[in-house]
């Protein structure tokens, strides 16, 4: 694993959204903390609304603020210094009881917009780019793909002149291995295969030259052909570009070929985490019950051909929706203690009482492997 310095860094992360009705905060993040090292790839799984897309959105500062409250700390080392993105927002927010079930929020200023989008009119582009999950909804369809490509570049590097700014779009097709680049450069996106789309997400986002790069399920909605070629595509170009990355993913095969470390995510909060052959390992002993679940369905996936059905899909299937109890503190009990098929009776107390940390594994040969779970509180 890198053990260069981080470039980002993701200090008790929380999020809320406000329901007007009811002038309650609804949790959607809780206490989440992380970093990505340079020329690290971080991976993400979990399954649908546990978080994974609010914590994007809330590191590239798209969380809208009404409805979203968020808190805590996101910092990155950037090449003019560290820049905490959410510094002083108590400034601009007044919320009661941050981490209870009867949260209220009693003020609220316009201004964190103005702050918010100030602070990272450096940052987007320059430090950090992202690869949408659908690429033909994040390109305007009434331009070519080379002239949005221009454009990005001469908004993140306005010494730039507009020819230069096509000969470096062009470059970029090319370095992502458009057939033709030049010619390529005046399709529109509806003209476009969703590979050769995914390809020119891509090139757009890396032709400001960003030292971070998110990928929000990159692969989904691809055959498995196109699939491996843009996995090889990013394999590459995190070597040559030396960036570090964050992977969102359903898609086991896609942390096993590209991520150093990944977290689980279970209900807005890490359940699991630690370095890829850990995590994914299947025959491990070692895991929280619910990245065995995953592990499992995952291979059951596999084995029986059923790529169409997605993990979350399953999960929630088998277990329905156990929301938290909202009498009561959501930090009061373990997020998976309804769901869990692995509560020991020396434990059963802990799990519904008592929120449990995220455990270190003694004896992990990284140091790294930690799980919120109670039955690890003395391996």
């Amino acid at each position: 694993m890198p053990t260069s310095k981080p470039i980002l860094q993701v200090n008790d992360l929380s999020v809320r959204f406000f329901l007007e009705a009811e002038r309650k905060l609804l949790p959607a993040l809780n206490r989440i903390n992380f970093q990505v090292n340079e020329d690290e790839v971080l991976g993400i799984i979990g399954e649908s609304g546990s978080g994974k897309s609010i914590t994007l959105l809330s590191i590239l500062g798209l969380l809208q603020t009404h409805p979203g409250i968020i808190d805590g700390e996101i910092v990155f080392n950037t090449q003019k210094g560290m820049i905490n993105t959410l510094q002083d927002i108590e400034q601009h927010f007044d919320i009661n009881h941050f981490e209870s079930a009867y949260e209220e929020i009693t003020e609220k200023k316009t201004e964190w917009k103005k702050s918010l989008a100030k602070r990272y009119k450096y940052i987007l582009g320059n430090e950090i780019s992202m690869v949408f999950q659908n690429p033909r909804l994040a390109f305007n369809p009434y331009y070519s793909i080379g002239k949005q490509i221009s454009e990005s570049i001469l908004l993140h590097k306005p010494d730039t002149d507009k020819e230069s700014a096509k000969s470096i779009a062009i470059d970029w097709l090319r370095r992502v291995k458009m057939e033709a680049p030049e010619i390529r450069y005046n399709n529109n996106p509806y003209g476009l295969s969703g590979g050769l789309c995914q390809r020119a997400m891509i090139a757009m986002a890396l032709a400001s030259e960003p030292r971070l790069l998110i990928a929000d399920e990159p692969t989904t909605g691809l055959d498995a052909t196109i699939q491996g070629d843009i996995l090889t595509l990013l394999d590459e170009l995190k070597t040559q570009q030396k960036l570090s990355m964050i992977i969102v993913s359903h898609d086991f095969n896609v942390m096993h070929r590209l991520a150093d470390r990944v977290l689980v995510y279970y209900k807005g909060f890490i359940i699991e985490e630690g370095n890829t052959e850990d995590i994914l390992k299947l025959s491990s002993e070692t895991h929280h019950p619910y990245t065995t679940l995953l592990l499992d369905t995952e291979f059951i996936q596999n084995t029986e051909s059923y790529s169409e059905i997605k993990p979350d899909r399953i999960v929630s299937e088998s277990y329905g929706d156990n929301d938290t109890d909202s009498s009561s503190s959501f930090f009061t009990k373990c997020p998976y203690a309804n769901d869990c098929r692995s509560i020991t009776p020396d434990i059963t107390d802990k799990c519904s009482t008592a929120l449990p940390p995220l455990i270190s594994i003694k004896g992990n040969k990284n140091g790294n492997h930690k799980i919120r779970c109670w039955k690890y509180q003395n391996a």
